[in-house]
Order: structure tokens, then sequence, then C-alpha cells
């Protein structure tokens, strides 16, 4: 580290840091010559769910099944088209999957019904409807779809931290998604909000979807947020970016902080560090803190949550008993860690 570098720091343990521990990190942080700095905050673009989109996809579709019972192909066309460009445009919709899967089996009832018929591409329509809601009973008219091969799509992240992947309106419980070949709706959520949406069209077999824009910003909260101390005796930081940081903890004993230097996510074993004793410290005349409150602790929320000691807010990350995985989430009104 460099002379005066901003280091970020986290702060690990059920409990806040403690007077005394405040002023050992203190004299670590001055004899190291680093500036002892919270990490950035990493809040996330959201998107805005429109439910009144849903409905009108949902006019067009009886528009359709109206102009099939006339059988007025270009009344169809026209509707279905509209609701398709509607749903192209919004895959963040909890009920993409099933109105697009009605779009494509109102296609395939089209194909069948009204002269010139095309029967290739009515089953090409409805087992792209089976692969996006995995069928339903037929409806008067309609036939069964052949099955569409199967597919798994494997999404690359970082890691799943406090995000959920949703395929076709379900949370997915893992990274690689069992699924049928096929148009799909991809959803991200982050704290229960949609991030990240997009429709992909799955191949038979197995494919990939890099989502690398959603990797946690560089010494954010969110990248360091899930660092926490491992059986009580070491720094665990699964997949952090951040070059260089300091995570500490109460001392062992009375007066004292335990402090682990890393870089990413490697970090040195925890080494206990006293501060000097108050008549030996030299009498600082600038720069001084009012409150005497080292700067590093006005911390604002990292990780799970913040405790206040003598008015002031000090982080806490996590305990040891805190998991890498992600917690449960639901998306919107039916639609981590």
């Amino acid at each position: 580290m460099t002379p005066d570098a901003a280091t970020p720091i986290v702060w690990l343990g059920e409990q806040p840091a403690d007077t005394q521990a405040a002023a050992a990190l203190t004299a670590w942080a001055r004899s190291h010559g680093v500036s002892l700095v919270p990490p950035t905050d990493d809040a996330r673009t959201t998107l805005t769910v429109d439910l009144g989109i849903a409905a009108t996809v949902e006019d067009w579709l009886d528009s359709a099944r109206d102009a099939l019972t006339a059988r007025s192909a270009a009344d169809v066309d026209r509707a279905l088209a509209a609701a398709r460009s509607l749903l192209d445009a919004h895959p963040e919709l909890p009920n993409a999957a099933w109105l697009m899967a009605e779009v494509e089996r109102a296609r395939a009832a089209r194909f069948r019904r009204i002269p010139p018929t095309d029967l290739e591409a009515a089953e090409r329509a409805a087992s792209r409807a089976y692969a996006l809601d995995g069928g339903r009973l037929a409806g008067a008219g309609e036939t069964q779809a052949t099955l569409p091969p199967t597919a798994t799509i494997t999404l690359q992240m970082r890691a799943a931290r406090e995000e959920q992947v949703w395929m076709d309106g379900s949370p997915a419980t893992t990274l690689a998604v069992e699924s049928r070949a096929g148009p799909h709706a991809i959803v991200v959520t982050w704290q229960g909000v949609p991030i990240w949406a997009r429709w992909v069209e799955a191949p038979p077999g197995a494919s990939a979807i890099a989502l690398s824009e959603l990797d946690a910003r560089a010494c954010s909260s969110a990248d360091l947020g899930p660092a926490h101390l491992a059986e009580g005796e070491r720094v665990e930081a699964h997949l952090a970016l951040c070059a260089h940081w300091v995570a500490a903890a109460q001392g062992l004993t009375r007066g004292a902080v335990r402090v682990a230097t890393c870089q990413a996510d490697r970090c040195t074993p925890l080494a206990d560090w006293h501060a000097a004793p108050l008549w030996s410290q030299p009498v600082q005349t600038e720069h001084k803190h009012r409150s005497g409150w080292p700067a590093w602790a006005t911390w604002g929320l990292v990780g799970t949550g913040a405790a206040v000691v003598s008015g002031v807010v000090v982080a806490v990350v996590a305990s040891s008993s805190r998991s890498a995985g992600g917690s449960e989430w639901t998306l919107g009104p039916t639609i981590t860690k």
C-alpha cells in the first residue's frame, strides 16, 4: 500500500468496534501510512415493472383470438405482432414467458386454421410455446406440440451473493438451469427487485450466458460485504475484487484489534495490534477529529447491519455464521449471502 492511501476497511464480527479497538486500529493505520475508509456504495440500477403492459398484451391476444374465429389472417397477424413487440421490449414482466407462450400458440392456430396453412410453421410455434411454459391442456382447435429437445443454460456470474435468477417466471436454484430448446425470459433480481432482464434463445444441449455486467464493483460494499470470519480465525472473502483492503476484528486481549491486509480474495492471517498508551502518543495539533473518534469509524451501512456506539455509526459486516449463499427473493407482485 502506498503512504496515505485510502484503503477500504471491513469490520468483522457481530458487535461493533469498542473504543479501545477503534484506538488500536487508528494507531495501526497511522503506523502503516494508510487512511481507512468505508467501501464505496454499490447501488444497482433497477428495472421498472409496469403490469399495465401485461394487461395490454392480454387485450391484443383477445383481439387475435376473435380474429381467428372470424378467419381474418390480417387481423390475427396485426394483433400478434403488437403483442410480441411489447413482450420483446419487456422480458422483466413476471408473466412475460406465459404471455409469449400464448402468442406462439395463437400463431400455431393461425397457421393451421387460416389458408394458406403451414403445418411446419404451426409445429415450430407450438414447440416454442412449450419451451416457454412447459405446456398446458390443449384448447379448442389446438393440438399438442412435439416436445422440443432438452437444453441446459449456464449463467456465468462471479457470484450469486444477493442476486436471484429467474427463468420464465420461476426462481432458479442453481446457475445451470435445465429447460427446453427455444425462447426463455431470464430475470436477475437484487434485494427482490429486477436489475437485469433479457430474452434468450436456448439451443439444444448446453449453452452459456455471460452476465459480467452484473459483477459488483471492486471495493464496493457488494464486493467486500460477503467477507467474514471463518471459524473465528481467518478472513474469507470469496471472489472479492478490491486490490488492497483491510479486514479487522475485535482483538483477543483487552485493548487490541486483529488486523489482516488483503489483496482481492487473499488475506494475511489476523494479527493482534495494540494501541500505544495514551501518555506515549504524540500530541496532534492539526486535523484532530472533534469528538476524538477516528474518521474511519463514521461508516455508513456495510454488509448485514450497523450499530451505534457513542452516537457514531460503525459498520458490522458479517458474523462467522454468515454463509456465501443467497437468500430467497420474490420478484414484483407475483413474482441475496
